[in-house]
């Protein structure tokens, strides 16, 4: 894959940038390139303007309602500004959503689950 991954967890009300650190199964394991940032290591809190900095080639939404779509989430306004049809990822419609709940911790069910849903993804 050519160009750098992000993940970020998608809560109600926050959104939360996932660093390598905690996620090596994905960056490590699957040799994906995070964007260059200070804060990819630990990851962080983030806005839609950080999101901008870091204007990812590949995004992965990990989004906790996931399973019930009745609820809110956080990007729910991201995705009408301007800001967000700018970021790379998506004009070129890379942008994949996957279970936060599951891909995004930190057990092996989970991790198995992040790995087959990011190639599933990628693969579409």
């Amino acid at each position: 894959m050519d160009g750098n991954v992000a993940f970020v967890q998608v809560r109600e009300n926050e959104v939360y940038l996932q660093g390598t650190a905690y996620l090596k199964p994905y960056y490590e394991g699957m040799g994906l390139k995070a964007p260059t940032s200070d804060a990819m290591s630990e990851g962080e809190k983030l806005s839609l303007e950080g999101l901008s900095a870091l204007d990812p080639d590949y995004l992965f939404l990990g989004y906790f309602n996931y399973s019930d779509k009745t609820l809110p989430a956080a990007t729910d306004q991201w995705e009408n500004s301007e800001v967000w049809k700018k970021l790379k990822a998506v004009s070129n419609n890379h942008v994949y959503s996957i279970n936060g709940e599951l891909a995004l911790g930190y057990g092996p069910i989970g991790n198995n689950y992040g790995v087959k849903a990011i190639l599933d993804s990628l693969q579409k």
